[in-house]
């Protein structure tokens, strides 16, 4: 209802409703009055001296409706700073000698801001509201996801204790075991990736890569899941592509095996495609295109705009059929868009698949790729055979407090022909460290576990490299953070092992730092 400013006429007789107007201000009130018979409501307004006259019906019947009598109503009206709501109260009646009301007056309280406080708390509750259920139900679905693997391994492992059960069998509560201990391992790395992302603590690196043979590699790697479900995968090069693209290398291949890993889960007929291309940005930057397609069960529009939100998946059905965390699509968006650029869902069909696009802003080098330059991927290494390596020989220490793991690692140590010592501690490790160099047999190389009791990995490292050990040290930890690796390499660790560790991933490590020590030694001397 529209509102007009009139400049009042001052008169010596209003001075007083002046003072009063202006305390009435100063506390965040006006004064209003009513006019029955012009059906005019004039306000001493709240940011003006010059009343505020509405002339409106509106505003009319709900004064007349509220009088006579005291009354408390709520009217907006539009102002010169745009919509206002006030409360009026009061209801005061001024009475001619007929006793016909000829005025009705008031205080006037602006409540605009109120009431937009209030909402902005609702709005924010119910989104908290909203967040709080999207979080409890991603917990009972990772309660879920977390108690079945851990079923099948200690299910399992229950029965490889117990004997009379023929090789072949055995050999497949293992593989049992290892495979869902590996699910596992990705569910948990997904909790960890969404919270480091949330808390503003994942950072990306920069180094230059060969986009092109980076996607084959992972194509390569996925491409036994599609083989053994009995559908088609390519991977095809659409347009030429930069030799180099300076970007990271890690986030990039999780993006990418995310993507693929569920096109393939989720398509049970058909074929898998995944296409790379590239766009030449402004100022020589390149825009990395790679284009994940299937002929999967497809995405409902109703529920593609729940995809990328956290602790949330297009149908909760989709974890009790297929499993996962409901995460990797946040992780890869969020990821995408920390490499400059981005992930989305292109186009989707129930039932005729999906096409999800994954681009990331990089910085182009070298010569471009041909569309039938495509490389051939790297030959992976074999998954460990669990046979002894051979060529492995050294004086190994072992600080470690876990029981179990002391038995595992050095185990595995000593089948690869290591000599291994077990330190529970690092007061101790540091201890036994003095005891070997005064025989003159000191260590090859030290693994320090970094969270023991007693005096832990990093202070023992510190204290070991202050008194002259120039052995090499390498620290396990269950942190696998980017900083806990800076905090174990600052402490004066010589590299970094996250748990848990394949045992051919250990095995080689402790090589190449054996023949390391073993150089440094010979330097030295």
């Amino acid at each position: 209802m529209p509102a007009t400013h009139k400049q009042p006429t001052p008169a010596p007789d209003d001075l007083p409703r002046q003072i009063a107007c202006d305390a009435l201000r100063a506390a965040g009130f006006a004064l209003w009055s009513f006019d029955p018979a012009a059906r005019r409501l004039t306000l001493h307004d709240f940011a003006s001296p010059a009343p505020l006259v509405i002339t409106s019906d509106d505003a009319a019947d709900l004064i007349l409706g509220a009088a006579p009598g005291p009354f408390c109503t709520e009217l907006t009206i539009d102002g010169p700073q745009g919509p206002r709501t006030l409360r009026l109260s009061g209801g005061v009646t001024q009475n001619d000698e007929r006793g016909d009301a000829v005025l009705l007056s008031g205080i006037a309280e602006d409540i605009t801001g109120s009431i937009r406080a209030a909402q902005i708390d609702r709005d924010a509750r119910i989104r908290a509201e909203a967040a709080d259920r999207a979080k409890t139900e991603f917990l009972a679905s990772m309660s879920h996801e977390i108690r079945t693997p851990m079923t099948s391994i200690l299910g399992y492992a229950e029965l490889l204790a117990e004997p009379g059960h023929p090789e072949e069998r055995r050999a497949a509560f293992i593989d049992s075991i290892r495979r869902n201990g590996r699910h596992l391992l990705v569910i948990i790395n997904d909790v960890l990736d969404i919270s480091r992302i949330e808390a503003d603590r994942l950072h990306v690196e920069a180094e230059p890569i060969d986009p092109a043979s980076l996607v084959v590699d992972v194509c390569a790697t996925l491409e036994p899941r599609a083989r053994d479900k009995g559908i088609g995968f390519s991977c095809v090069l659409c347009t030429p592509v930069p030799g180099t693209l300076t970007t990271d290398p890690t986030r990039l291949r999780q993006i990418l095996i995310n993507l693929v890993g569920n096109a393939i889960k989720f398509t049970d007929h058909g074929q898998v495609r995944v296409e790379l291309s590239s766009v030449r940005a402004v100022g020589g930057n390149h825009a990395l295109v790679i284009d994940v397609i299937d002929t999967g069960q497809g995405i409902p529009p109703c529920a593609a705009g729940r995809l990328f939100q956290p602790y949330a998946q297009a149908d909760a059905s989709i974890a009790r059929t297929h499993g996962g965390s409901g995460l990797g699509l946040v992780i890869s968006r969020r990821l995408a868009r920390l490499l400059g650029g981005d992930v989305v869902l292109l186009r989707s069909s129930p039932g005729s698949g999906s096409t999800f696009r994954m681009t990331i802003a990089a910085e182009a080098a070298g010569d471009e790729r041909s569309t039938d330059d495509l490389p051939s991927p790297q030959r992976l290494p074999e998954p460990s055979s669990g046979k002894t390596p051979a060529g492995i020989c050294g004086k190994v220490l072992l600080a470690e407090d876990g029981p179990d793991n002391q038995r595992l690692l050095s185990l595995l140590l000593r089948r690869a022909g290591v000599d291994v010592e077990i330190a529970e501690h690092g007061q101790a490790a540091l201890d036994c460290v003095n005891a070997a160099v005064a025989r003159g047999e000191p260590y090859d190389l030290i693994l320090m576990d970094m969270q023991m009791p007693v005096m832990d990995g990093f202070e023992a490292t510190r204290r070991l490299r202050r008194e002259g050990w120039r052995g090499p040290i390498i620290a396990l930890t269950a942190h696998a953070l980017r900083r806990d690796r800076d905090a174990c390499l600052e402490a004066g660790c010589d590299d970094f092992a996250p748990k848990p560790i394949e045992a051919r991933v250990l095995l080689e490590l402790v090589g190449r730092w054996l023949d390391e020590g073993r150089r440094r030694a010979q330097l030295a001397a």
